[in-house]
């Protein structure tokens, strides 16, 4: 199968965790897209015009949380989803708040890098989003599976959150707001724990230099141009 992504993409980032916490590197190939997501050559093969795209061979797939999904169903050694029905719903539920609130209140952020042409208005929304959004994470994280998530176990959820905290750790330091994750107490103590969980050290290892990578010269970079010794 073939995964096309870039490295700093936090949604790639959530799909290569669950291929190395899988060790099924041998069975996906993590390749650069062939044209721009917008391109017509790119949308040829996934119409929505998006990173990650997932060729398993017989079909393209779309969308980071429907790859995760058809990799533990068609993968489900070492599964990413806990056995009971609560702790699943929790699972899912803290990915989704990752997806629908924490990334799109990250999301102007990204327009007001720039010091000089910095509305300060629009920093201070984005960033009081983000708390609310962190406190709901905070709310739901059961703060009772370290390192983990849910379960005692890795999951899906943990695919999302570190892809997710990554960013808020980066993103608000450049505004000078430090230690948002540390302030909320289950959160905090979850970050801290995760990052030295191996397929979450390894995919942060990889956003961090898709990120630099990006920010040093304005390219992208696929995971398979990633040193080794990252």
């Amino acid at each position: 199968m073939k995964l096309y992504e870039v490295a700093m993409s936090p949604f790639a980032g959530r799909c290569r965790m669950v291929v190395y916490h899988k060790g099924l590197q041998d069975k996906v190939s993590f390749l650069p897209p062939f044209a721009p997501p917008a391109s017509p050559e790119w949308r040829a093969l996934n119409p929505l015009g998006k990173l990650p795209a997932l060729d398993t061979g017989s079909l393209v797939l779309g969308e980071s949380e429907v790859i995760v999904d058809y990799i533990e169903d068609r993968f489900p050694e070492r599964s990413i989803q806990p056995k009971s029905p609560e702790d699943r719903a929790i699972a899912r539920l803290l990915a989704r708040i990752c997806d629908l609130y924490v990334f799109p209140a990250l999301s102007p952020l990204f327009g007001q890098l720039k010091a000089g042409s910095r509305d300060q208005n629009v920093v201070d929304e984005a960033v009081a989003k983000v708390g609310q959004a962190l406190d709901n994470l905070d709310h739901f994280l059961p703060g009772d599976s370290s390192p983990y998530a849910v379960a005692n176990q890795m999951t899906s959820a943990d695919c999302a959150l570190v892809n997710t905290l990554f960013y808020v750790d980066r993103m608000l330091a450049v505004f000078g707001v430090t230690d948002v994750i540390a302030r909320r107490a289950k959160l905090g103590r979850y970050w801290q724990e995760i990052q030295s969980e191996p397929s979450a050290k390894r995919v942060l290892a990889e956003l961090a230099y898709g990120l630099d990578q990006f920010v040093k010269g304005g390219a992208f970079v696929s995971t398979s141009q990633v040193p080794a010794d990252v």
